[in-house]
C-alpha cells in the first residue's frame, strides 16, 4: 500500500520563501541587466551623473549575486537583496526626490521582507523607508537637498521612462506574484490541516473496522437526545445487541469471516434503522442501537423485531453460508427523567436474560421508574 504523503508545514513554508526570494532575486538580477545600461543612456540628454555610475556598479552586483546564489544562504541571499534595494532606493531618493523610483526599492524591500523572512522584518525595514523618507523630505524641504538635473530634459528621455516602468511597474508586479505564490501555500496548508482534522475524527469517532459510531459518540446522542425529552414529549429507545455464537465463526473460518459478520451487523442495521437513529459498536461483538423520539412504546420494539430480522438473514463468506445468531435487550425510557447509565445498564441486562432463554431471543420492557442522574 502507497504511504500517505505527510506534509511538514514548517518545510513548505521555508520552500515558498526561499522559492519567492529567489524570484525576487532573478527579477532584481534582470533589473540589473537592463535597467542599469538603461539608466546609463540617460548621459545623453543629461550629462553623465555620478548616479550613473553607481547603478552600473549596482546591476553588477546584484547579476553577480544571482550567478553565485547558490554559494550563499537563504538568509545571507536575503540581506544582500535588501542591502542592494536599500542602496539603490537610497541613491535615488537623495539625488531626485519624489520624481525618480528610488521610493519603490524601499517599499519594496519591506514587501519582500514580510515574505521572504517575517512579518516583524517586513514591519521593521518599512518603519525604517518611512523615517528615512520624513528626513528626506525634510531636508528638500529646508533646501539642505536639490535635484541637480534639469527635470524637463530627464523627463523626455525614453530611456528615464523605460527604466521607471521597469522599476516601478514591472518589479512590484514581480513581487505581487510571488505573493500569490505563498499565499497558495498557505491555503493549501490550511486545507491539509482541515482535511487531517476531519480524517483524525473520523478515526476517533467511527470504529474503522464496521462504520459504526464509538460508544463516546453514542452516549454523546443519547445525552442530547435526553435533554430534549420534556419539550419533544416523547421516549427514546435503547437497543443492547449481543451476537450469539460468535467464537465459533472466528475459529472455524478465521477472523476475515468473524470481520464480515461485524460488518454486516452494521449495513444490514442502516437498512432498517431511520436517520436520527444511531448504532455504535460497544466492543468485540456487542452493538447498541439508540432510537430518539419514540412516540408510541410499541415503536421501539418493532424497530427491535426489524433489526433482528435483517441481521439473522442468511449470510454467506467465502462459499460457506454462516448463521448469525444475536440476543436484544430493548428498554424504553418513559417521559419521567431517565439517565444515561442507566438506559444502558437495563439494556445490558435485558439482553443478557434474553441469552439465558435462548438465542435469537428479544427480551423488551418499558422504564416505570425514575433514574438519578
Amino acid at each position: 500500500m502507497q504511504q500517505e504523503r505527510i506534509l511538514d508545514p514548517k518545510a513548505m513554508i521555508a520552500t515558498a520563501r526561499a522559492e519567492s526570494l529567489d524570484k525576487v532575486l532573478a527579477c532584481l538580477a534582470v533589473v540589473g541587466l537592463f535597467g542599469a545600461p538603461l539608466s546609463a543612456m540617460r548621459a545623453t540628454v543629461t550629462g553623465w551623473q555620478a548616479m550613473y555610475s553607481y547603478h552600473l556598479l549596482m546591476g553588477f552586483a546584484v547579476v553577480m549575486l544571482w550567478l553565485f546564489r547558490a554559494r550563499f544562504s537563504q538568509k545571507a541571499r536575503f540581506w544582500m537583496v535588501i542591502a542592494l534595494m536599500w542602496l539603490i532606493g537610497t541613491l535615488g531618493v537623495v539625488s531626485l526626490g519624489m520624481m525618480g523610483a528610488g521610493t519603490w526599492w524601499l517599499a519594496s524591500s519591506a514587501l519582500v521582507g514580510g515574505m521572504s523572512m517575517s512579518l516583524r522584518v517586513g514591519m521593521g525595514l518599512g518603519c525604517a523607508a518611512i523615517v528615512f523618507l520624513l528626513c528626506v523630505a525634510a531636508a528638500f524641504s529646508q533646501g539642505l537637498l536639490t535635484v541637480s538635473l534639469e527635470l524637463d530634459t530627464y523627463m523626455a528621455a525614453y530611456s528615464t521612462w523605460a527604466t521607471y516602468i521597469l522599476v516601478a511597474a514591472w518589479l512590484p508586479m514581480v513581487i505581487f506574484s510571488a505573493f500569490v505564490k505563498h499565499a497558495d501555500i498557505v491555503t493549501q496548508l490550511a486545507e491539509e490541516t482541515a482535511r487531517a482534522q476531519l480524517a483524525l475524527q473520523e478515526v476517533a469517532n467511527t470504529d474503522m473496522l464496521t462504520g459504526a459510531v464509538r460508544p463516546h459518540v453514542l452516549e454523546q446522542q443519547l445525552r442530547a437526545a435526553l435533554s430534549t425529552r420534556d419539550e419533544n414529549k416523547k421516549s427514546i429507545g435503547v437497543i443492547f445487541i449481543d451476537l450469539d455464537q460468535f467464537k465459533p465463526i472466528n475459529d472455524t473460518y478465521g477472523h476475515a469471516a468473524g470481520d464480515a459478520v461485524l460488518k454486516a451487523v452494521v449495513e444490514r442495521s442502516r437498512t432498517v434503522l431511520r436517520s436520527g437513529d444511531v448504532i455504535a459498536r460497544a466492543g468485540g461483538d456487542e452493538f447498541v442501537v439508540v432510537i430518539p423520539g419514540v412516540s408510541l412504546d410499541s415503536e421501539a420494539e418493532l424497530v427491535a423485531r426489524k433489526l433482528r430480522k435483517a441481521i439473522t438473514r442468511p449470510f454467506t463468506f467465502d462459499g460457506h453460508e454462516l448463521e448469525i445468531r444475536l440476543s436484544m435487550g430493548v428498554v424504553i425510557g418513559a417521559k419521567e427523567k431517565v439517565d444515561c447509565a442507566g438506559l444502558m445498564k437495563i439494556a445490558d441486562e435485558l439482553m443478557y436474560k434474553a441469552k439465558r432463554s435462548g438465542t435469537n431471543n428479544l427480551v423488551c420492557q418499558k422504564l416505570d421508574r425514575t433514574f438519578a442522574a
